[in-house]
C-alpha cells in the first residue's frame, strides 16, 4: 500500500464566552507557527497578547503532553517578549500537562504585555505505517479568559495531499471546520 502524507490539526478558539472569565485579563491575540522536521518533532513559537486590566503576576501556559495514549517530551523551552528580553518562568509537570509559570512572584503587571513561548514537543516514534499524521491542538483548552483572534502558520517537512488537511475550531472536540490556506 502506497504510503500518503496526511495532515490533521485541531483548533480549539475559545470565542465568545468562557466559564469562570477572568474579568480583569483580555487575551487580544493569540499567534502560532510550527515547524515539523521529519524526526516526528514539532518546533512551536506561540506569541501570546494579554491585556491585564488589574494588576497580575503572569500567565499559566499549559500544554497536554498526552497524545495517542503515550506521553511525550517537551524540550528546549524559553519565554521572551517581543524583542527577546527573557521573561522569568518555571515549569512542573502535573501528570499529562506540562505548566509553564510565567512571570515574577514579586512583580505585578498592568496593561498590554507579550509572550513568545518557544519549544519543541517530541512525538516520537512514527507508530503509523500506512499515513503521517499531524495532530496537535493549538491554543490548549481551559483557558480563563476569551481569546479575540487566533492565527497559526504550519510548516510541513515535506509536500502533501491537501485534500487530507482537516482543520476544526471551537470548544473540545469540536468538529467545526476552521477557515485555512495551504
Amino acid at each position: 500500500m502506497r504510503k500518503f502524507f496526511g495532515l490533521l490539526l485541531i483548533l480549539l478558539l475559545l470565542t465568545s464566552s468562557v466559564s469562570f472569565a477572568d474579568i480583569f485579563m483580555e487575551v487580544p491575540s493569540i499567534d502560532v507557527e510550527m515547524e515539523v522536521d521529519l524526526s516526528n518533532t514539532y518546533h512551536v513559537t506561540e506569541t501570546i497578547r494579554v491585556n491585564y486590566l488589574d494588576q497580575r503576576r503572569g500567565l499559566i501556559r499549559d500544554i497536554e503532553r498526552k497524545f495517542y495514549g503515550y506521553s511525550h517530551d517537551i524540550e528546549n523551552i524559553s519565554v521572551t517578549d517581543e524583542q527577546g528580553k527573557p521573561h522569568p518562568f518555571a515549569t512542573t509537570i502535573h501528570g499529562d500537562i506540562l505548566e509553564i509559570r510565567i512571570g515574577d512572584a514579586n512583580t505585578f503587571l498592568t496593561g498590554p504585555v507579550t509572550y513568545v513561548i518557544k519549544y519543541s514537543f517530541v512525538m516520537g516514534a512514527d507508530r503509523n505505517s500506512e499515513f503521517d499524521q499531524v495532530y496537535w491542538n493549538l491554543v490548549g483548552n481551559d483557558w480563563s479568559s476569551p481569546i479575540d483572534q487566533m492565527t497559526f502558520r504550519v510548516e510541513m517537512p515535506k509536500a502533501f495531499d491537501e485534500s487530507t488537511l482537516n482543520v476544526t475550531k471551537g470548544y473540545y472536540q469540536s468538529v467545526d471546520k476552521a477557515d485555512w490556506q495551504v
